[in-house]
């Protein structure tokens, strides 16, 4: 026996008279354009502002390209999230885990540890550059500085293997930075 059902979009749990899940679709959709809008608001402003009122003191040139990948990335990764939602995991589960991944990246940004912004400190400047960087930021207790110094020594640990054979100037850079985090401990003895 072959019976025709229509499923119904009023039947089931609904929330203002529509349908369950649109409500759902709707959240996701909303911190997703929050987030995506927000990021191109800020993102050129902060990489193209000074370093001592907060931003990366990117030049402007720089900026706009790294803004144009962002921008790029977001339509060209597009499809790729389709093929995982229909051929992997299935429309509901993309949505859920495309909310929990918007969640997981915004909290990134709010909730991250400020001393990995010192890496820089060890990567590219000289001792009495690292020293004028700290005093011009005005907020670099000796914890914070530490902290800084440990995150340089890793990523630089992470990035000596995987580039060895393949990228000298990042191998030698990384080298550079432990030496300095090594020779900074020295001089301050922490």
């Amino acid at each position: 026996m072959n019976q025709n059902i229509e499923r119904d979009s009023t039947q089931g749990p609904q929330l203002f008279g529509q349908p369950r899940g649109l409500a759902t679709l709707f959240m996701t959709e909303m911190w997703e354009r929050f987030t995506y809008y927000g990021m191109r608001a800020i993102l050129i402003l902060f990489m193209a502002g000074a370093v001592a009122d907060g931003g990366l003191g990117i030049d402007d040139k720089t900026a706009s390209a790294v803004y144009g990948l962002y921008i790029a990335a977001t339509y060209l990764l597009a499809p790729m999230g389709g093929w995982i939602a229909d051929r992997l995991i299935g429309q509901q589960r993309a949505v859920i885990w495309g909310g929990v991944l918007i969640m997981l990246g915004n909290g990134s940004l709010a909730a991250g540890d400020p001393a990995v912004d010192l890496v820089i400190c060890w990567s590219f400047l000289d001792g009495p550059s690292r020293a004028a960087y700290r005093d011009a930021l005005g907020f670099v207790d000796e914890d914070m500085w530490r902290r800084g110094r440990a995150w340089a020594v890793s990523a630089a640990i992470q990035a000596l293997p995987y580039y060895r054979d393949t990228n000298p100037d990042i191998v030698a850079r990384s080298w550079r930075a432990v030496r300095a985090a090594l020779a900074d401990l020295d001089e301050h003895g922490r």
